[in-house]
């Protein structure tokens, strides 16, 4: 009997929620389709969907305070996304290298921003689906 190895590796390693790496998924990315990883640090401070798409906003103590936004897309095709993170009284607007824009057909972001203890931070997630169904979500977390 010929067994896929692969394939049964994959399996066991999604049922259980770890890659075949052994890092950790996302609770909520638990597909074979899902090619990201814990790309951020810490824990879900935010998070909507939109369709075929999710967003999150993690924080973590780390780096004296780290916070970090990514936008998954599930729709199987390419899509204008963007993501940004903007620490107020620091950063004066949505710029790299706190911004990823693109079009994207997993993922926008892990962008990261450090020293936000006692700042807000505001998140912006941009989504294009057509010219005419667009998102713009801006999220504002304080710490």
């Amino acid at each position: 009997m010929i067994v896929n190895i692969t394939a049964l590796l994959l399996a066991v390693s999604t049922v259980a929620g770890y890659a075949l790496d052994g890092s950790k998924r996302h609770p909520r990315l638990q597909s074979k389709y899902d090619v990201i990883y814990d790309v951020c640090p810490g824990s879900i401070v935010d998070s909507g969907d939109w369709g075929a798409f999710s967003w999150y906003l993690y924080y973590s103590p780390a780096n004296g305070g780290t916070n970090c936004a990514v936008v998954r897309n599930r729709s199987g095709r390419s899509q204008h996304m963007f993501v940004g993170l903007v620490r107020e009284m620091v950063d004066i607007e949505f710029t790299p290298p706190h911004t990823d824009e693109g079009d994207f057909k997993y993922w926008a972001g892990g962008k990261k921003v450090t020293n936000t203890n006692g700042r807000c931070i505001e998140m912006r997630v941009i989504i294009n689906r057509k010219a005419s169904d667009s998102l713009n979500y801006l999220h504002l977390a304080c710490g």
